[in-house]
């Protein structure tokens, strides 16, 4: 477990959640997201979770959400955006068992980095329709970029954000 800890803390202040999970702040650009990592010796797991921060989705756009969240989706060979139509949250959510290995720093990037690689091309078109926007508008985004984000909880002082490292 200390070395998801020791991973995540290289950009983020992480905060415990219990002895083997841990959530941080992430930002696509200035847009916040609340991530939850974990590794789960029970089910032999390693869990990694973002929920889109910022205001309340009005619930005239939960429809169109809902249908942004499936598209996206499609083009998704691994992790998923999931829509709660009960309380407008929006997630990511990715996650890989181990059964019987051991979790190496190499698995746990290759679960954390392409989800934050996936959200930040995301990103443009959940701001778009959470902010009222039309579908097509929406989907124009993806991919745009909307920079780095950082503040005092998501640094990268000892380490880049993957999409420097993947460059």
């Amino acid at each position: 477990m200390d070395l998801l800890r020791e991973l995540l803390e290289r950009r983020w202040v992480t905060t415990p959640l219990d002895a083997s999970a841990y959530s941080f702040a992430y930002f696509s650009g200035p847009i916040p997201y609340l991530c939850y990592a974990e590794i789960n010796p029970d089910m032999e797991g390693l869990l990694f979770r973002a929920q889109l921060g910022g205001a309340p989705l009005e619930q005239e756009n939960y429809s169109a959400m809902a249908l942004l969240c499936e598209t996206l989706n499609v083009n998704f060979p691994i992790g998923c955006f999931s829509f709660n139509a009960e309380n407008g949250q929006v997630r990511w959510k990715h996650g890989v068992h181990f059964w019987n290995e051991r979790v190496t720093e190499h698995l746990i990037r290759n679960i954390v980095e392409p989800s934050l690689l996936h959200i930040d091309d995301a990103t443009p078109a959940l701001v778009s329709v959470h902010t009222g926007r039309p579908l097509e508008e929406a989907l124009a985004r993806i991919g745009e970029d909307l920079g780095i984000g950082t503040n005092e909880h998501c640094h990268y002082r000892l380490e880049p954000h993957p999409r420097l490292r993947a460059a």
